[in-house]
């Protein structure tokens, strides 16, 4: 099991950090030139509240990004838990931004102290800009992405992301099934 060292507060371009992890993940979008805030908002709703470490703007695009050490998250195939049972609760947490601004995009990012770049991102877009490929709402609102290097090459690939409904509720059935009472397709 990785061993958890008590994160170090960190001075970054005058503005005082957690971590040395997140100061070093400022570092990395300050070299490709990205407007960032650390810890801008704090969101609260029916499913809890949760505390984004950044908000990166891209012209009119706002994301909204949570960190997480990598060497303590991606060697879970190996462990007890599954990768599913540890990251899909923080993407649940995560989920909360879109009662407030459900055009958001989330990006939750598995990152090493001055690493290049992420070692994994899952991302997820609200519901008003769902990828024109979905043709119906499905169970939740959203639709994660997962992208892990060098393993697919920054290629997208669909993750599961957490079962459950808008209202933060477990849902009753998988992503792309009929829901309840409902002809399938």
């Amino acid at each position: 099991m990785t061993e958890t060292l008590p994160a170090r507060p960190t001075l970054y371009k005058g503005t005082r950090m957690r971590s040395r992890l997140e100061a070093s993940f400022a570092a990395y979008l300050d070299r490709h030139q990205w407007d960032w805030e650390y810890e801008p908002a704090c969101f609260a709703g029916s499913a809890g509240q949760w505390l984004p470490d950044f908000l990166r703007r891209a012209g009119e695009s706002v994301e909204y990004i949570e960190l997480k050490p990598a060497a303590r998250f991606l060697p879970l195939a190996h462990g007890a838990l599954s990768a599913a049972e540890t990251i899909n609760p923080i993407l649940a947490r995560m989920a909360v931004v879109w009662e407030t601004d459900p055009d958001a995009r989330l990006e939750l990012v598995f990152w090493e102290y001055g690493a290049r770049q992420p070692r994994m991102t899952i991302s997820g877009q609200g519901t008003h800009k769902r990828p024109k490929h979905i043709k119906r709402q499905w169970p939740f609102p959203y639709v994660w992405e997962a992208r892990i290097w060098p393993v697919t090459g920054g290629m997208p690939l669909v993750w599961p992301g957490p079962r459950v409904t808008a209202d933060g509720e477990p849902a009753e059935h998988e992503p792309g099934e009929a829901e309840p009472g409902e002809p399938a397709d």
